[in-house]
């Protein structure tokens, strides 16, 4: 029996260090050994009731404790099995028994110290490996802080961090109903995801703002398709501490729940903590979550964001469906986790800064990182303040894109000759000449006003205006000959 008295923790992540030691001394010292189950052979496991017998031995023993009895080492040991630090050896979750045998884990877990404890020698199990490399990094983290785990299912009901209630038709499914190939789908997605952007930054092109290349469609397609009607997300790729983490400190105190500290005491300054471990988490990344192939763009609608433009929103939801889709569930998470805890006024992060500053301050390199070109440091904190300030609607998907996606849709299935139903001819109809020419007409109108306006726009820097000019030509050389030539625009 283990008789190493270790010494007693003190200061901050006390209880943490309390509950570690125990484990490190009951996995070292807990003897095991091969069992036999009916037809099946165990290796490395203990009955229930010597694991009670021996850790009340050794908790009596030590100083750490005071007086133990039978009932509070049983209570131990179900939250051992609550935090997998030992499991059933038939993997069934009916908490701790003495005539249930048991084997350690051997993975990482929120509270079971893996990485932190000798393993014995063969010691094996078939339990599933966690999802990704990228959450066996959180967990490990997350033992730092004493996290604990719970299920999305009771996650979902105690916080809505994106769980989706109503869930818009998939885009992707038009790709049946129109009969074209996902790779058209996606292209179809793109070209009008573009187009309409194009329109919303006032620019006359997209060339040398953002690549062609650079923008999938099925990213577009894939956001548009896993947004709820307040535009929330699905969050299956966010491992469960994190979730735990964001509902802790954006609900402080209420948020720290007996669900999250799993049995250990809340300290003071455990907000704090809980905070510093989601940083590290977000910064684990090796790119921030809006790529910087993007930051010119982003810069186009910093602008109109400073102009107090009425198009910034709609430009910003565009570009928001450019993002990979895990990148954009996350960011969403993330500003609506800075939103929540700016707003907690029982939260208080810093003694010299309110809340949101000391948040911007923290995840904004996470977010985006100030470029070369047009995006200074204030210009990544203005993009993520507006993100906050419109975070409610800033991931809807903007309106009438969906009908302009199944529009071309429609054009791209007749031009293949399929044909078109009747539910299908209510998207679009033919026009007359007369009407097309109006419409051409109204485009041209529009695109003389636009050469007129940076032609004239007075505070716009010299080397912008030229590069805006060059733009205009290269892709209008017609209208820009035509108007650019004449004295008055």
């Amino acid at each position: 029996m283990a008789s190493d008295k270790p010494n007693l923790p003190e200061g901050q992540f006390r209880a943490t260090k309390l509950w570690q030691e125990v484990i490190k001394a009951f996995r070292t010292g807990m003897p095991r050994g091969k069992k036999r189950l009916r037809l099946r052979v165990y290796d490395d496991c203990f009955a229930g009731c010597d694991a009670l017998q021996w850790l009340l031995e050794h908790l009596q023993t030590t100083e750490l404790f005071g007086t133990v009895n039978r009932t509070q080492v049983e209570t131990l040991l179900h939250k051992f099995v609550q935090n997998e630090v030992i499991v059933d050896i038939k993997r069934k979750d009916n908490g701790f028994t003495e005539s249930t045998y048991y084997q350690f884990v051997t993975e990482p877990r929120a509270l079971n110290f893996v990485d932190e404890t000798p393993k014995p020698k063969g010691a094996t199990h078939d339990r599933p490996a966690a999802a990704s490399t990228e959450e066996n990094e959180g967990l490990c983290i997350a033992n730092e802080y004493a996290f604990t785990q719970c299920s999305y299912s009771s996650l979902a009901k105690t916080r809505n961090l994106g769980m989706a209630d109503q869930m818009y038709e998939d885009p992707r499914s038009l790709a049946g109903a129109w009969k074209v190939a996902p790779e058209q789908l996606a292209g179809v997605w793109k070209e009008m995801t573009l187009a309409r952007l194009l329109q919303v930054v006032e620019l006359p092109s997209l060339d040398g703002v953002v690549t062609y290349k650079a923008v999938n469609g099925h990213h577009i397609a894939h956001n548009a398709s896993k947004m709820s009607s307040p535009g929330s997300h699905n969050n299956d790729d966010m491992p469960q501490w994190v979730l735990l983490a964001i509902k802790c400190v954006a609900e402080w105190p209420e948020g720290c729940t007996e669900e999250f500290v799993g049995g250990l005491p809340v300290y003071q300054g455990l907000e704090l903590d809980v905070l510093r471990s989601l940083v590290v988490h977000f910064s684990l990344q090796t790119e921030p979550l809006i790529s910087c192939c993007l930051g010119d763009l982003f810069a186009a609608i910093l602008r109109l964001i400073r102009e107090k433009k009425s198009t910034a929103l709609v430009a910003m939801q565009l570009c928001l469906l450019l993002l990979p889709q895990v990148n954009r569930a996350r960011l969403h998470t993330l500003i609506r986790f800075i939103h929540d805890a700016s707003q907690n006024r029982e939260l208080i992060l810093s003694g010299s800064k309110t809340n949101f500053d000391e948040l911007l301050d923290l995840f904004s390199p996470v977010v985006l990182r100030p470029s070369k070109g047009q995006l200074d440091e204030g210009g990544v904190h203005d993009l993520i303040t507006y993100l906050v300030q419109q975070h409610p609607n800033v991931f809807k998907i903007p309106d009438n894109l969906k009908h302009d996606v199944e529009s071309r849709l429609l054009d791209v299935s007749l031009a293949q000759g399929d044909g078109t139903s009747a539910t299908q001819s209510s998207y679009c109809h033919r026009v007359s000449h007369e009407e097309y020419d109006k419409q051409k007409n109204m485009s041209e109108e529009f695109l003389v006003g636009l050469l007129a306006k940076i032609v004239n726009d007075k505070e716009m820097p010299a080397k912008m205006k030229k590069k805006r000019l060059h733009q205009f030509e290269k892709v209008y050389p017609q209208l820009y000959r035509q108007y650019h030539s004449s004295p008055p625009l």
